[in-house]
């Protein structure tokens, strides 16, 4: 009957004094509140109290079996508080997930309120009741949006073009065939920056053929300043174009002839391509110091189909 005495005496004391045992010292959390504890059981508390988030500092004292009391300092007054510490298991044990939970429940009272513990408090006699736990809690941060990328690198197979050019001299009735387009584009501006390394020529008034080997353009597309674009849009703006080191006839390189165009561009094209697959210009046009008007029609290559025509003219 002793054993069985002593046994049960065992029992109760390392019931009572397990949770002291436990090193309280750390980093508390309650969704945005903070309670970080010394070694000296000396504390700071970030909580919320009226919707505004205050400092607290004090000092906890042992009461026994996982109670405890602190003083409290708060705006240069000290307050009461008492501190149960509660301790549990979650998770499953035959999924080998469980983990151990420590749960700080502080409570501080106004005024210098004598009633210490567990026990009905009024709560309008309560200035904070919280409860802090070791897991830190997971805060969802809203993503910060993505700046899109509005600038492409865009090579494409480049376009196919019957032009007419008209000037005080003569008409000119030309066929254009840009061999590979290196297309810079920036969306949300809708300037298209074109470079051709090279771009074929024919002549339908002087049977002339002539390969230019810089070609640039540059276009504003102003109705991409629109929203709610669809799968397919409408390209309208202004563009210019130059065409320079002229190969005429595949035997004399021109480098003092300079092709320029100013004029405004209407095109059709899908969002997905960046790109007209048909188009109609008409503008200025100054043909090594000829002035005069043009009118092109273009359409994109899909495929260089189109390419082996000027080997057969």
């Amino acid at each position: 009957m002793k054993i069985l005495f002593i046994l049960l005496f065992i029992g109760c004391v390392t019931n009572i004094y397990s949770e002291d045992n436990y090193d309280m010292s750390g980093k508390w959390w309650r969704l945005k509140d903070e309670l970080i504890i010394d070694e000296n059981l000396g504390f700071t508390m970030k909580a919320e109290i009226d919707g505004k988030t205050e400092t607290l500092e004090g000092q906890i004292y042992v009461i026994g079996a996982g109670n405890f009391y602190a003083n409290v300092d708060y705006k240069g007054k000290s307050y009461n508080s008492f501190i149960y510490m509660r301790h549990y298991t979650l998770g499953d044990k035959e999924e080998d997930n469980l983990r151990d939970v420590h749960e700080l429940r502080f409570t501080i009272y106004k005024d210098s309120i004598d009633i210490i513990g567990r026990g009905w408090v009024n709560e309008k006699d309560i200035l904070l009741n919280v409860v802090f736990t070791r897991i830190e809690p997971v805060i969802t941060l809203v993503p910060k949006e993505k700046k899109k990328n509005d600038f492409f690198f865009y090579p494409t197979h480049g376009s196919s073009s019957g032009t007419f050019n008209r000037s005080n001299e003569y008409n000119e009735y030309l066929l254009a065939i840009d061999i590979f387009s290196l297309n810079f584009i920036e969306l949300d501006m809708g300037l298209y920056f074109e470079i051709i390394p090279a771009k074929y020529f024919y002549s339908f008034t002087n049977h002339q053929h002539m390969m230019s080997f810089l070609n640039m353009g540059l276009f504003w597309d102003i109705l991409s300043l629109k929203e709610g674009k669809k799968n397919y849009e409408l390209l309208l703006g202004p563009k210019i174009s130059a065409s320079w080191l002229n190969l005429y006839d595949f035997k004399s390189l021109d480098i003092n002839n300079l092709i320029f165009n100013a004029g405004l561009k209407l095109g059709y094209g899908f969002l997905g391509n960046y790109t007209s697959i048909f188009s109609i210009e008409t503008g200025y046009n100054n043909t090594n110091g000829r002035h005069g008007f043009y009118f092109s029609i273009s359409i994109d290559n899909a495929l260089p189909l189109s390419w082996p025509i000027f080997f057969w003219i």
